[in-house]
């Protein structure tokens, strides 16, 4: 019975919050975000295994062997996507140095994936 569960699972899967869609493939997880600038992934598993990509643009994508060499095992995933909404001018308080910092938005999403037999299985703590 599981593994006919298991199976099933292998089909693309896709979820989506308001504007971060990631979608999971048998070998790849993509990140994208059409107000982007920056999508952080962090993917971590209980045995102290943490590892975070990093991405310039609006979209990204890593392959399941870039996630531990593909050990089988649950993983939890964090996508951070940051866009830079403008800046402003600040200065120190003695208001002598001023620099313009960016002002910046973000959007977080989680959840779980599971690896087995080298290949990305939703979990049912993502369901």
């Amino acid at each position: 019975m599981k593994k006919t569960l298991l199976s099933v699972l292998m089909l693309p899967l896709s979820m989506s919050s308001f504007a971060i869609d990631i979608t999971f493939t048998d070998s790849q997880m993509s990140v994208s975000n059409s107000n982007t600038d920056v999508i952080a992934i962090t993917i971590g598993d209980s045995n102290q295994y943490s590892e975070t990509f990093n991405f310039s643009g609006s979209s990204a994508s890593i392959s399941n062997f870039e996630i531990n060499s593909a050990q089988d095992g649950l993983y939890k995933y964090s996508v951070i996507a940051t866009s830079i909404a403008g800046s402003t001018e600040v200065s120190d308080n003695n208001g002598r140095n001023q620099v313009e910092k960016n002002i910046v938005t973000s959007e977080t999403e989680s959840g779980h994936i599971r690896i087995e037999d080298g290949q990305f299985l939703l979990t049912a703590e993502a369901e």
